[in-house]
């Protein structure tokens, strides 16, 4: 009989920002206790708001399925005699274990056949595995942080206040971190509690308590609140997935409301204004059609029942205010030009132990000098202005007294650069920030956040189609602060951030560490090979270049081999067919590899794969003529060297791995 199982987790209001993975978390925990349980069941869904995770359980048995276990008895030899009979071993196993002969099976075991039965267990009411597991699990559930809230030691997000565990219509009590499971939900505060009859009216009744728990159903709702706002007043939403994201796991019963502050804002930079509402106030942004911000905004609210008017009123106030600081710190800081500022860096201290901001500053100049290779085109005095106005923008108004900017900086440097007569090459954002100061960061404790800066670097190398080599430039780096360089350490610390970046662009694991691991430097190339090999991996030809690439290199696993083989040794026609195809197919494979366009280089390298199971098939390779040896060794060695410079494969999973 197949039934419903609901789990609802209510919660003070837990970070938006905590909500996806922790949700996922929660649903990969019970399907793995539904698989390993041995539970059928249909469909696992996950539903969450800011003060509820919630798993619904479609289609799930009332029981675990039997549990069946081979019991090994003695070697069928001593179980039986030469007439055929039960010796009294055997008498003594089948009274043990309460069987008769008929239950009795032969199997090979350990290079013997012995005797076993098949025990068989009744399944356990799912009632009780969930009540046995249910602590565990919500205590597996992965939050970036958690805290502890009463005498217990139990961690979790935020405090859990309520829980409803049912099948069906019948409450299954378990108690979590000093909470009882019944019945009753919440909906918004100051509502009365919520009764839910039967684990499948749940949606149904929080629905009707204004509540959605489908974060799909509130992304929607928002979205056609954007889109009505676009239409009644002609405008462009400045499209904002990361803000919709968040605003989405804000609210749990969204209310759209609409506002507008006064046009003689607009005098202030775009990025300014934007931060006044986006960062503080999380209002969605517009544009009209001519790609001017416009005086529009969009916030999503979290009563129903609330006087929108008196609250649009309230937002709006809240806007004017911020924007008439913003307006003061602007009007002040257009008094003197950046490039005024320069001789006050030397007032700033950067670290204790690391100079002043001016020191700093002399440093990036160099840095810049040797990055000019990269940047040709743009001519090395404006590269060098660039490095000297980047820090200026600290001194401001803006962000010295207005604290709720400074996330703007560099950008508001950019602005001002901008509006005294810089020109628009000089305005660019700081090319490289790398800070090397107090360690890398561990764990989550990022103090000077080194983490933002590394992610700044990788945005703008990828942003940027930038093919730039780190080493030198670290090992400039440290030179420039007198330290004995640790390029390695920081090149992985970069390589770090760019495997999260390709995390975000959902580049597979383990594709991403196949490409990542390599010995290379630059992260733009390895960002496209990865890109490249996430495009087609669901293709037949993936497997097969993981396939032949893993059957190359494990032949050479702790072997040393000669680069390229001597022609006139080949023995075996194989041999001489899969050398004629590599160097048929080498020049277009590395004029493809130096043009970075790795899906034609992957399609070159699929050619020789046919070649290759020929080889491995037919010619011995670890031959007992060690010249033979030796020659096909390099062969295999000249065959891997046309892969191995596009990822670690054997980091690549394949279906059955």
């Amino acid at each position: 009989m197949s039934r419903t199982l609901l789990v609802e987790i209510g919660t003070e209001e837990i970070p938006a920002r905590f909500l996806i993975p922790a949700a996922t978390s929660f649903r990969e925990l019970f399907v793995e206790f539904l698989t390993k349980n041995s539970i059928p069941y249909g469909e696992v869904n996950v539903f969450y708001t800011p003060r509820r995770m919630t798993i619904i359980v479609e289609k799930i048995a009332d029981r675990q399925n039997d549990i069946l276990t081979e019991v090994y008895g003695p070697p069928v030899s001593k179980f039986f005699t030469d007439k055929g009979e039960l010796t009294q071993q055997a008498i003594g196993y089948l009274k043990a274990h309460n069987i008769t002969v008929d239950e009795i099976k032969t199997k090979q075991k350990g290079g013997k056949e012995v005797v076993y039965y098949v025990k068989r267990e009744p399944g356990k009411p799912v009632t009780r595995l969930v009540a046995d597991t249910l602590y565990e699990l919500v205590q597996k559930v992965r939050f970036p942080k958690t805290m502890r809230w009463n005498g217990n030691g139990f961690r979790f997000a935020r405090p859990i206040r309520w829980m409803v565990v049912m099948l069906d219509d019948e409450v299954i009590p378990v108690e979590v971190a000093g909470v009882k499971s019944n019945r009753i939900s919440y909906g918004l505060r100051f509502e009365p509690p919520i009764t839910v009859d039967h684990a499948c009216n749940y949606l149904k009744l929080m629905r009707a308590a204004r509540i959605e728990p489908d974060p799909e159903v509130r992304r929607k709702k928002i979205l056609d609140a954007i889109h009505k706002e676009e239409k009644v007043h002609n405008i462009v939403w400045v499209e904002d997935r990361e803000l919709l994201d968040e605003v989405v796991n804000l609210v749990e019963a969204p209310v759209p409301i609409g506002g507008e502050f006064p046009s003689r804002y607009l005098r202030l930079p775009e990025p300014v204004v934007v931060t006044a509402l986006r960062e503080h106030q999380r209002y969605f942004v517009f544009k009209d059609k001519g790609g001017r911000l416009s005086t529009h905004f969009l916030f999503i609210g979290n009563n129903p029942d609330a006087d929108i008017e008196q609250v649009r009123e309230g937002l709006e106030h809240i806007v004017v205010s911020r924007l008439e600081d913003a307006m003061f710190y602007f009007e002040e800081d257009q008094k003197r030009k950046l490039r005024a500022r320069i001789g006050e860096l030397k007032k700033v201290v950067w670290r204790a132990g690391l100079g002043t901001l001016y020191d700093k500053t002399e440093r990036l100049v160099k840095l810049t000098q040797h990055l000019h290779q990269y940047f040709a085109d743009v001519p090395k005095d404006k590269l060098e202005r660039t490095v000297w106005l980047a820090k200026t923008d600290m001194l401001t108004t803006m962000l010295r007294d207005g604290k709720e900017f400074t996330k703007l900086q560099g950008i508001i440097g950019k602005e001002y650069a901008l509006l005294q007569g810089e020109e628009p090459e000089i305005a660019v954002d700081s090319i490289v920030g790398i800070g090397m100061i107090e360690g890398l960061p561990k764990g989550s404790f990022d103090p000077f956040a080194l983490r933002r800066l590394a992610q700044g670097v990788v945005r703008i190398v990828v942003g940027k189609g930038l093919f730039i080599k780190l080493r030198p430039l670290l090992e400039l780096a440290f030179k420039n602060y007198g330290r004995e360089p640790e390029v390695e350490r920081y090149l992985a610390f970069l390589k770090d951030r760019l495997r999260r970046m390709m995390e975000d662009k959902g580049v597979r694991y383990d594709i991403m560490e196949g490409v990542v691991s390599l010995d290379e430097d630059d992260l733009y190339d390895l960002y496209l090979k990865g890109m490249a090999f996430n495009k087609m991996r669901d293709k037949p030809e993936f497997e097969d270049l993981v396939i032949i690439a893993r059957r190359v290199g494990n032949i050479l696993e702790g072997v040393e081999a000669d680069v390229k083989p001597d022609t006139a040794k080949f023995t075996e026609p194989a041999e001489r067919a899969i050398y004629r195809k590599a160097t048929e197919i080498m020049p277009a494979l590395e004029v493809a590899k130096r043009e970075r366009r790795y899906e034609d280089v992957v399609s070159l390298l699929l050619e020789l794969g046919p070649y290759i199971h020929r080889l491995f098939d037919d010619v011995l390779i670890m031959a007992e003529d060690a010249d033979i040896r030796k020659n096909r060794l390099a062969l295999v060695n000249f065959i891997y060297s046309m892969f191995c410079d596009m990822a670690d494969f054997r980091k690549m999973v394949l279906p059955g791995d």
